[in-house]
């Protein structure tokens, strides 16, 4: 097994990162649930796509808070993991299974209720 260093962490295909508008903070969102988190955790899982090895993420991460990140970083993905919220790969992720497309099908249909129990989307 590759060293972790060596490991391309990936967030799980079905979370993905919000943003709670009422309480103005950044919240994870997957099937079960939801979990808020600061923007360092934010900033953390955004660039775990499976793209980038540990390294890369802890590099970008380093300079961008201009500080030795390395520890926590492993530590913050580590219980992620746990959590089964993050992945680790061996090898990157295909582009293919990367991000989504963020943009919506012009024939998709769109829910215009406003309450989300009585939401014409089932």
């Amino acid at each position: 097994m590759p060293s972790p260093s060596a490991r391309y962490p990936r967030l799980w295909p079905l979370a993905r990162l919000g943003h709670d508008r009422v309480r103005n903070r950044p919240v994870l969102l997957y099937p079960e649930g939801a979990m808020f988190i600061n923007t360092t955790g934010q900033a953390i899982l955004a660039l775990c796509d499976g793209s980038r090895t540990l390294d890369q993420v802890v590099a970008a991460l380093t300079t961008q808070y201009q500080a030795e990140v390395r520890a926590d970083v492993l530590e913050y993905l580590e219980t992620m993991a746990r959590r089964d919220l993050i992945q680790w790969l061996e090898a990157p992720a295909p582009v293919s299974s990367w991000w989504p497309s963020r943009t919506r099908s012009p024939a998709a249909p769109r829910c215009r209720r406003t309450s989300p129990r009585r939401c014409c989307a089932s």
